[in-house]
């Protein structure tokens, strides 16, 4: 086990629930029918989703016809992984090199309320930060009580310039502020921090689409990257919430929160398969600097890091 991989401890709740049912299974002296359907359900309680899990159990039974000897963990971890999609577009370098070339590169930021969107945005800034960019966090949450104090006193800890508008409920207007003022201010990233909200509230749903168009008026393609809060917590109706969002802010990436407080860490893959949408970051924990990069081979090396051979 690698013990560098931030994922080991994230998902020990993941793993305390998922681990014991696999131990059942190899523990027991049944034939691989029933191994399979166990396996089927283990996925789909582990929220990896129906649609997955399918995919998952046509491939065993087909390559339990080739190899009745085959060691069904180990391929339904390199299933998985085939099934985890590569975000080339904005990994870590990628993101890094288009933030550099892209002055001021516009980042919105959404999901419903409870995900931990304000303190993810808190992360990022620090990231960024970390990386010697310049950033700016613009206050746009002008419906949740206490939500640009909140994001005021992150901005103060991290020394990490703030725009707000209390005069305002008007969170396009606050964009418009924020963008203008990185461009005066050569800043390398903008962070616009908006309102939590369901996926059925109309005119919530609209004020994105609006945010979104006031920073195009300063840089047609912006925003240049639309991110999708999520909690890892969640199950279907998480998904359908996501689906409302990635129509109306165009979400292309999402970050997913609470990783380490969920046994359910198969909402990874409902992601991918259900939204087609990549992860870009996940939340390990509750510190400021507990934001990792998602990467799909630290991820299932943790979630089936259980060495099931010593049952």
């Amino acid at each position: 086990m690698n013990n560098n991989n931030p994922y080991n401890t994230a998902l020990t709740i993941t793993k305390s629930s998922f681990f014991e049912r696999v131990k059942s299974i190899f523990s027991k002296r049944i034939d691989y029918t029933e191994k399979l359907d166990l396996i089927e359900e283990i996925l789909i309680t582990s929220d990896v989703g129906i649609q997955t899990t399918e995919i998952v159990i046509k491939h065993l039974q087909e390559a339990l016809k080739h190899n009745p000897e085959l060691d069904l963990f180990n391929e339904s971890k390199a299933v998985l992984f085939d099934l985890l999609i590569d975000n080339p577009i904005h990994d870590q370098i990628n993101l890094l090199s288009e933030i550099k070339n892209t002055t001021p590169f516009i980042i919105l930021v959404s999901g419903v309320n409870g995900v931990g969107k304000t303190t993810t945005v808190a992360k990022l800034a620090a990231m960024f930060s970390r990386l010697n960019l310049k950033v700016v966090i613009g206050a746009c949450d002008s419906f949740r009580a206490g939500a640009v104090e909140q994001i005021e006193n992150w901005g103060a800890k991290l020394n990490i310039r703030v725009i707000s508008n209390k005069t305002t409920k008007d969170p396009a207007s606050v964009a418009f502020d924020t963008v203008n003022s990185a461009i005066s201010n050569q800043d390398d990233i903008v962070l616009l921090d908006t309102a939590g909200r369901l996926q059925n509230d109309t005119n919530l749903m609209g004020e994105l689409e609006k945010i979104s168009n006031i920073t195009k008026r300063f840089i047609p393609e912006s925003p240049h990257l639309s991110l999708l809060i999520m909690d890892a917590t969640v199950g279907q109706n998480g998904i359908e919430q996501a689906k409302q969002f990635t129509n109306s802010a165009k979400c292309d990436s999402v970050i997913l929160t609470k990783l380490d407080t969920s046994a359910k860490g198969g909402i990874v893959l409902r992601i991918y398969q259900e939204l087609n949408l990549p992860i870009l970051f996940v939340g390990t924990g509750e510190k400021i600097e507990d934001l990792e990069n998602f990467n799909k081979e630290d991820f299932l090396n943790a979630f089936f890091s259980y060495d099931y051979q010593d049952v």
